[in-house]
C-alpha cells in the first residue's frame, strides 16, 4: 500500500504559540467507507511525525472503497480526515485470461484462458483468417477478480510465411483516369533497389488535353503492392510542332458561348486583333477569351468585365474604317477613307473557314454580296499582301 505520512504540521493552527516543539501524534484512527460506527483506533509512540507502511483491511469484498484516516496529537485534537481510494482483491492480483483480436474485428476476438500468473509470455496467435500485409493487433488481460485491462494496441506484418533478404520490384502495372479495369500490368526485367521504367502508352483513344491523369503502382517479392503514385497526364494527340504556337483565337460575351467567334492567324501570334464587340451593350458585360495553339488545343478561359458603348446598328467606324449596313443580310460595302494598296480581302465564319476573298492592289471602297451565306457571325480581315500582316479585323452580323 501507498505510504501514509501525518505531520502536525496539519493543525498547527490550533496549537499555542511555544507549544509546536512539545506536540505530538499519539493515536490514529481509521474506518472504510462511511461506516464511522466500525472505526479501529490505534495508539502510536507520541512522535512529530508518523509513517503508516500499511493498514489492515482485511475482510473487505473485493472491489473499490474508500479509506478515512484521522490523527489525534498531545493535546487530544483531531485532525482533519484524510481520504484515500484502495482496492481489495481476494488474492494476489494475477493473470488468469486474455482476449486478442486484429483491426476492428472485435466479434472475432480469440479468448485464452492461462494458468495464473504475474508475468503471461504470449509465443503463438492464430494469424491464417489475416490476409497479407500490415494489421493491427489488439489485447487486453483480465485478473482472477474479473478486472480487464486497458486494450494495448500494435501494428504487425503478415508475409505468409514467405521472406526475402532484399525485397525488390518485380512488377508494375498503370491506369489512365479511373479506368483500374483497364490496369496494364508488366513485369520488370531487372529488379532493383532503383527502378527506372521506359515505357511506351498508346494515347490515341484518349481525348487530347492536359485533363487526364497516369496512376502507376509497383509489386514487390511477396506480393504486395505499393500506394498508388499518380501525375498529371499532357495528350498532344501525336506529333505537333516541335515549337507550339498560337495560331488563332474566340471570344464570346457572358454565357453566349454559341455564338463564339473564331479568329485564325495567318501567321504566328504577335498581337490581338481589335475585338469588334457592336452586337453588344450595356456595363459588366464579361468577356471571354480563348486561344488555340498548332495541335488544335483550347488554352484556360481568361474572362475580364467590360462596359460597351454602342453608337448605332446600321454603321461602324472606327479610324475611318466603316461597314454598312452591319448587322446586314449578306450584302454590305467596306468603306476605308485612306487608300490601301496591294492588301487581301477575307471573311470567315464562326469556325474560321473563308467563305469570301479577294485580292486588290488599291482599295477604299468594296461592294461585297456573301452568297449562301446563312445567318450568323463573320469576320472580316484585310491583311498586307505582301507581308500577310494583319491590319483591320471587323465582325459582320448577317441576320
Amino acid at each position: 500500500m501507498k505510504k501514509i505520512v501525518a505531520s502536525l504540521l496539519l493543525f498547527c493552527c490550533l496549537i499555542p504559540p511555544g507549544m509546536l516543539a512539545q506536540n505530538k501524534i499519539k493515536q490514529y484512527e481509521y474506518w472504510l467507507d462511511n461506516n464511522l460506527a466500525t472505526k479501529q483506533t490505534v495508539s502510536v509512540t507520541p512522535t512529530a511525525c508518523l509513517t503508516l507502511d500499511a493498514v489492515p483491511i482485511a475482510g473487505l469484498s473485493p472491489g473499490i472503497h474508500v479509506l478515512n484516516l484521522r490523527f489525534l496529537d498531545s493535546n487530544d485534537r483531531y485532525s482533519a480526515v484524510v481520504t484515500q481510494r484502495v482496492e481489495a482483491f481476494s488474492a494476489t492480483p494475477r493473470i488468469n485470461s486474455c482476449e486478442y483480436w486484429f483491426d476492428e474485428s472485435y466479434a472475432g476476438k480469440t479468448v485464452v484462458s492461462l494458468t495464473p500468473s504475474a508475468i503471461i509470455h504470449l509465443t503463438t496467435m492464430d494469424l491464417a483468417p489475416l490476409s497479407n500485409g500490415f494489421h493491427r493487433f489488439n489485447i487486453r488481460f483480465s485478473d482472477a477478480a474479473a478486472n480487464w485491462s486497458v486494450v494495448q494496441t500494435s501494428r504487425i506484418y503478415k508475409s505468409a510465411g514467405n521472406s526475402v533478404l532484399v525485397n525488390l520490384p518485380k512488377v508494375y502495372r498503370y491506369w489512365i483516369d479511373d479506368n483500374v479495369a483497364g490496369a496494364v500490368s508488366k513485369s520488370i526485367t531487372n529488379p532493383a533497389a532503383q527502378t527506372f521504367l521506359n515505357e511506351s502508352i498508346d494515347l490515341t483513344s484518349l481525348p487530347k488535353g492536359n485533363n487526364h491523369i497516369l496512376h502507376l503502382q509497383l509489386q514487390d517479392a511477396l506480393g504486395l503492392w505499393s500506394s498508388v503514385q499518380s501525375m498529371r497526364l499532357f495528350n498532344t494527340g501525336g506529333g505537333g510542332p516541335s515549337v507550339n504556337q498560337i495560331w488563332g483565337y474566340r471570344f464570346w460575351v457572358d454565357n453566349d458561348f454559341a455564338s463564339n467567334v473564331y479568329v485564325p492567324f495567318s501567321t504566328e501570334f504577335n498581337a490581338l486583333d481589335v475585338l469588334n464587340l457592336s452586337a453588344y451593350t450595356g456595363n459588366d458585360r464579361r468577356l471571354n477569351l480563348q486561344f488555340k495553339d498548332a495541335q488544335g488545343l483550347w488554352s484556360s478561359v481568361l474572362t475580364d468585365t467590360l462596359n460597351v458603348v454602342y453608337s448605332g446598328l446600321n454603321e461602324l467606324s472606327d479610324g475611318g474604317f466603316r461597314i454598312s449596313p452591319n448587322p446586314n443580310d449578306g450584302a454590305f460595302t467596306v468603306y476605308s477613307s485612306k487608300t490601301l494598296d496591294n492588301v487581301v480581302l477575307s471573311i470567315l465564319n464562326s469556325l474560321g473557314e473563308t467563305v469570301y476573298q479577294e485580292e486588290a492592289d488599291q482599295f477604299d471602297t468594296k461592294n461585297i454580296r456573301l452568297q449562301n451565306a446563312g445567318p450568323g457571325i463573320y469576320f472580316l480581315r484585310i491583311t498586307d499582301k505582301k507581308t500577310g500582316k494583319l491590319l483591320i479585323s471587323r465582325k459582320i452580323i448577317v441576320t
